[in-house]
């Protein structure tokens, strides 16, 4: 007796396992859909502000002496840059959004193809013109 007991308190576990793993899932589907529509409403960037974002990234790059690594880097990566920026979308960019980096809004940046291009060649002006400011 005791037995089928336990084999209906296992099969009662299970279901309630079964259910919240199912609302788990919806929850995490909306929290991606979510993500998503947040990340599509970040994508319409002005101009202005698409070269304020390039400007201050190259900025920071040329202050800290990192021209070279950075160009090398934004060269090797520029095939993949629409795909990264994809995936930030999703994960990276949250985890910036927390220690107050706008993660949305870079992702949005570089899904335009030319955005690393630009970045290289305003890193590169900079370089030339010794122009970083702090």
């Amino acid at each position: 007796m005791a037995s089928w007991k336990q084999a209906r308190k296992l099969r009662d576990l299970l279901g309630e396992l079964r259910a919240n793993i199912a609302k788990l899932r919806r929850g995490l589907t909306s929290k991606s859909q979510d993500i998503l529509a947040h990340a599509d409403m970040l994508s319409e960037l002005s101009p202005e502000m698409e070269s304020q974002m390039l400007d201050g990234l190259a900025n920071t790059v040329v202050r800290w002496g990192l021209e070279t690594p950075a160009i090398y880097f934004l060269e090797t990566m520029k095939p993949l840059a629409v795909y990264t920026s994809s995936l930030t979308i999703t994960v990276g960019a949250p985890i910036l959004e927390i220690f107050g980096i706008s993660g949305y809004k870079y992702a949005a940046l570089f899904q335009k193809r030319d955005s690393v291009e630009r970045l290289m060649r305003r890193i590169e002006e900079k370089v030339r013109h010794g122009k970083a400011v702090s």
